[in-house]
């Protein structure tokens, strides 16, 4: 099972970034980045099996040779009277570990249970402690979206005799092992209180902690068409003009995304930077390109209602929005860059021009549209 995730985080890691920009010939066409998740974001199906038995068999979320504790069982089920007589026991290990390094609070998380993770954290259970993979209790919370354990654990944190920067930088701002933070999951979560939980705790300079691939939780955000964390974000300060390691802003993130909210993000980072609309990536690509690349008529239809919006910018290969939109076969969005004065007979660095890729793919419609 333990491989069967490492290959998931693998394949995991071949789709975060692939999408638009790279290679020859024809414009590829974007998809939705695989930013999550790594082994370990769930409970195994097999746990279910073993609540039951009094005698807590040896079990597959522990390593080879090591029997479960009631505690963790007790965590999984969320019995808080269970747990508070385990609690009891003055030998309890609150550091008992599965595979994945996964302690009975990250459990108690998973599964929900607020009540218990407040006992947990009351007998003192670590709330920075980290598994395998370098995730904290906090987390596995704000990717699951409980908010009431997100709330806990951070009180539980404030409660402790530390300074405000201090309980910030370690907690929801600590990074797993691909730079991750709790910040970046609640930022796509669809509860966008659990982003209102811990932006509470803000401090300068400290919204835009990048990633292994550089996107901070705007990226995050606006990638999963979370206009209103989005909106939060950039309130509290967040830069909107920040590029990732392909040169994106969040801007290309948020025309990119399939999200029924993707188009309320892209208003609202234009709104916020209105300079942005024009900005272009390491392949030479803007919103607008990958906008027409999706075919995303709405999201088309804000970028291009912004007066400074270049219709005809072209990629590192010379292609301008409607040689992609030519070689999509989007007429409508064609005839709409058209009025916006395309050029028709831009040529790329093939020589060819938007009507050659309408005719390569046989889009009559588009081939009659650009040559009228």
């Amino acid at each position: 099972m333990e491989e069967e995730e490492e290959e998931e985080e693998e394949e995991e890691e071949k789709e975060v970034g692939e999408g638009v920009g790279g290679g020859e010939g024809l414009p590829q066409l974007p998809s939705t980045p695989g930013f999550l998740t790594g082994a370990g974001y769930h409970l195994p199906l097999t746990a279910a099996s073993l609540l039951g038995s009094q005698k807590f068999p040896v079990s597959p979320l522990l390593p080879p040779g090591q029997a479960g504790t009631a505690l963790h069982f007790s965590a999984i089920v969320g019995d808080k009277h269970k747990l508070a007589v385990v609690l009891q026991d003055k030998n309890v290990n609150l550091e008992a570990r599965d595979r994945w390094g996964r302690v009975a609070l990250v459990f108690a998380v998973l599964g929900n249970h607020q009540e218990c993770v407040e006992l947990l954290l009351h007998a003192g259970a670590k709330p920075d402690a980290v598994d395998s993979h370098r995730r904290t209790p906090l987390h596995f919370a704000a990717y699951k979206g409980h908010l009431g354990c997100i709330k806990s654990i951070l009180h539980a944190v404030e409660s402790k005799s530390v300074s405000h920067l201090e309980h910030c930088n370690g907690v929801w701002l600590a990074q797993d092992v691909r730079g991750v933070t709790p910040l970046h999951h609640a930022a796509i979560h669809s509860n966008h209180k659990c982003l209102q939980a811990l932006l509470k705790y803000t401090v300068a300079g400290t919204l835009d902690t990048e990633d292994h691939k550089k996107r901070t939780p705007l990226h995050w955000a606006a990638a999963y068409g979370s206009q209103e964390n989005v909106r939060l974000l950039i309130k509290h300060g967040a830069n909107n003009l920040m590029p990732d390691q392909e040169g994106k802003t969040p801007l290309h993130w948020a025309a990119m995304s399939k999200a029924s909210g993707a188009k309320d993000c892209v208003r609202t980072l234009i709104g916020a930077a209105p300079s942005n609309v024009n900005w272009q990536d390491f392949d030479g690509i803007t919103a607008l390109h990958i906008a027409v690349a999706e075919a995303r008529k709405d999201t088309v239809d804000v970028i291009l209602s912004v007066q400074n919006c270049n219709v005809n910018l072209t990629d590192n290969q010379f292609r301008t929005a409607l040689h992609w939109a030519c070689n999509r076969g989007v007429s409508v969005i064609a005839a709409h860059l058209m009025k916006r004065v395309a050029q028709v007979d831009a040529v790329d660095i093939y020589g060819a021009t938007p009507l050659h890729y309408a005719a390569k793919h046989n889009h009559a419609e588009v081939v009659e549209l650009v040559r009228h």
